[in-house]
């Protein structure tokens, strides 16, 4: 398991603990002084110490963003109110996950900060944009973590550069472009060498451990993170230090995987050691932070839990395990931590299928297979959110833009009746105000009640498949268990009952894979399809040396798909292709993707030995298989060709109006 700890907590937070003026003197400060800027900007930086620093408090923190909006506002203070907003963006980012909230605010202070040509703060906000932006859309990630990088170089500002190109580096990391992530991180090296700075050349090799880690290996990630803490040291920085944590965690990662390795390579001594040294890195943290509940403390907390019942789990000690994993669950939740929830949740699975609990083993695996297809799609689907949201946002803005406009054009026109026309202003302003809130009010009910009715129904649908899918496959295995029973105490051959076991057991973890994925609310892309698609058709296809082709035009690549459309299009493709296997006796299978117009094509032509169409005749299909393919395609409204005859091959055609 790998952690690596976000950007925007080193750059906002680790550096604020090594201020010297305190919470409490900034409050006396502010008690002295008038209703100016200075106010404003002593509001902003109390909410930024008790957002960040070692006294956070979400609810004071809140109350001074609030003083500082009001008195920035009065003051027509514009930098004041682009930190406010920065600072808001934050607090949804730091304390309520709300990314996609944080980035809203944040685009809104750049705008502002752009205006104002404060080119630090609107480097800041680039900075903190690209970081609140790798939850869900990496290539705008990158984006703005480049136009921060630029404007701090241009500004010689090499500290924050050399941050941000460590987080660039750790997003090519994450995305697995080794080459480009250790680029960046020398870079890193390069600028912290040339200013000096021992806890950022520290921070640079906690870097090149997490990516040699990435890249499995495991002994250069261990000497990388243990070299940063031996530097860290050296600087006799604070033992609370955030960096300190980031190499323990490293070195305790590093260690965890070496020992799955040797284990694996039988050597059990040895794993046992590594573990050991492991556990010891990670308390090492627990012990700092497990009575401070502040949600960076528990953070690490978290991050450290879930390793340690993995370790617990391996020695069979399931109490300890099942201890720790209760923990990390809980903060992880809070956190939406999906990596560590999936791994979590792999591991109950385990202990309770080593304990003998197998129902509950089985709805373990089924939160596992959840949150394993939510971490890999989770980027595409937010990404696809964002911009639904941004455009709405956008166009909003436009609106009241052009309000503006129309109303300082009429004063330009009308100085005379200067008085009347702002009276006219603020009362259609007012009207505008209150008929947009009604609206809203009436859209969000609408959008409640619509969800609540789609809801209903996709829990009546989740429950029939679960009733006629599984139902029967777990009957069937019901039937042979009590056959392999008999026979195992009559001394008879219990070995094909036991065949028909694990294969109907195989059948019900591949159905229920299929309805957990098509549940999953970010899998109506057709990224998350295609993924889906072209790992079955290596599965099946493959091994009978079927050579296949899959085309997809760039058009279909942005079709958003509703839960029942994606279901039914990738069990008519699974159909498909079961069918070829069983019946075509082909060599060549050719898959494509189109778009027309308004109308969505998936064609599946074989080669093979094809078979008497009835489709040219009455538009009926033969067989249990195609009878299903139809239903399906009917159920979405979609329109399915079948064309075939003997030793011509066959092409299935599925048509859906989007």
């Amino acid at each position: 398991m790998k952690n690596i700890f976000t950007f925007a907590f080193i750059m906002f937070a680790g550096f604020v603990h090594a201020q010297n003026t305190a919470v409490d003197s900034l409050i006396k400060v502010l008690e002295k002084q008038k209703e100016d800027t200075d106010k404003v900007n002593t509001l902003n930086e109390l909410s930024n110490r008790l957002t960040f620093g070692d006294s956070s408090d979400y609810v004071k923190a809140q109350a001074y963003l609030q003083q500082s909006f009001a008195l920035a506002e009065n003051l027509h203070f514009k930098n004041g109110i682009a930190q406010a907003t920065k600072l808001s963006g934050m607090m949804l980012y730091y304390w309520k996950a709300d990314y996609a909230g944080a980035a809203e605010k944040l685009l809104t202070a750049i705008k502002i900060f752009e205006e104002t040509g404060y080119k630090e703060k609107l480097a800041d906000c680039y900075a903190f944009l690209g970081d609140t932006y790798s939850f869900y859309n990496i290539p705008e990630s990158l984006k703005s973590l480049y136009k921060a990088l630029n404007i701090y170089e241009t500004l010689g500002l090499k500290k924050k550069a050399a941050q941000i190109l460590s987080a660039i580096a750790m997003t090519y990391a994450d995305r697995e472009n080794f080459t480009e992530a250790i680029k960046y991180c020398n870079r890193e090296i390069e600028v912290y060498k040339e200013i000096d700075s021992k806890s950022g050349l520290a921070l640079s090799y906690t870097d090149l451990g997490d990516i040699y880690f990435n890249q499995a290996n495991y002994d250069e990630a261990l000497k990388m993170h243990q070299q940063a803490l031996a530097m860290i040291r050296e600087t006799g920085d604070s033992a609370t230090n955030v960096n300190i944590f980031m190499a323990y965690l490293g070195i305790g990662n590093a260690y965890e995987q070496l020992g799955e390795v040797s284990l694996a390579a039988g050597n059990k001594k040895t794993a046992d050691e590594q573990f050991a040294e492991a556990l010891k890195n990670y308390f090492v943290i627990q012990k700092v932070f497990t009575n401070i509940k502040q949600p960076t403390n528990q953070w690490w907390i978290a991050h450290t839990s879930i390793p340690v019942a993995e370790i617990y789990t391996q020695s069979k000690q399931y109490q300890l395990a099942r201890k720790y994993l209760q923990t990390g669950l809980q903060l992880s939740l809070g956190f939406k931590e999906y990596p560590m929830l999936r791994d979590a949740y792999k591991n109950l699975a385990g202990i309770d299928s080593a304990e003998g609990n197998f129902q509950k083993a089985f709805e373990d695996y089924k939160l596992y297979i959840a949150y394993r297809d939510s971490v890999n799609n989770d980027a595409t689907d937010k990404k696809f959110q964002y911009e639904k949201m941004q455009y709405e946002f956008d166009k909003k803005q436009d609106s009241v833009k052009a309000v503006i406009e129309k109303r300082e054009a009429m004063t330009a026109a009308e100085l005379k009746n200067q008085k009347l026309i702002r009276n006219v202003s603020i009362a259609g302003a007012t009207a505008f105000v209150g008929l947009s809130s009604f609206s809203f009010y009436r859209y969000r009910r609408r959008k409640k009640l619509q969800s609540e009715k789609e809801m209903l129904n996709e829990r009546l649908r989740i429950s029939r498949e679960l009733h006629d899918d599984i139902g029967s496959t777990l009957g069937s295995i019901s039937i042979y268990s009590e056959v392999a029973k008999n026979r195992s105490e009559k001394n008879e051959n219990a070995n094909e009952a036991i065949v028909k076991i694990g294969n109907a057991s195989r059948e019900l973890i591949e159905k229920m894979s299929d309805i957990v994925w098509s549940i999953n609310p970010n899998n109506e892309g057709f990224g998350q399809l295609q993924n889906r698609v072209d790992a079955f058709a290596a599965m099946l296809l493959t091994p009978g040396n079927i050579h296949y082709n899959i085309i997809t035009d760039e058009d279909v690549k942005h079709i958003q798909f509703s839960a029942e459309e994606i279901k039914n299009i990738y069990l008519i493709f699974k159909e498909t292709l079961h069918n070829i296997v069983k019946h075509a006796a082909c060599k060549k299978v050719m898959i494509r993707f189109s778009k027309h117009k308004d109308v969505f094509d998936m064609v599946i032509a074989d080669d093979g030995k094809g078979f008497k169409s009835t489709t040219q005749n009455d538009g009926t299909l033969g067989g249990n298989g195609l009878k299903n393919m139809q239903k399906r395609a009917e159920q979405m409204n979609a329109v399915l060709k079948i064309v075939s005859s003997p030793e011509d091959g066959t092409k299935i055609q599925l048509s859906l109006e989007i």
